[in-house]
């Protein structure tokens, strides 16, 4: 499933990288992608399926 450009997963693995899983917010993914937060939640339900929407994506 593409719903994303690839640098903008890339821009969301990074952030989970750098504050890992339980301090990366979804505020923080939406300011470092540059897409308001209401964007990611009309996509995903919560921050964990983002993660994995993000980790399939740049394993494929």
């Amino acid at each position: 499933m593409y719903w994303a450009a690839p640098s903008t997963i890339v821009t969301i693995m990074v952030a989970f990288v750098e504050l890992g899983f339980t301090r990366t917010t979804t505020a923080t993914v939406a300011a470092k992608a540059k897409v308001f937060k209401r964007s990611i939640y009309e996509v995903f339900s919560d921050k964990m399926e983002l993660f994995d929407a993000a980790v399939r994506e740049q394993s494929n």
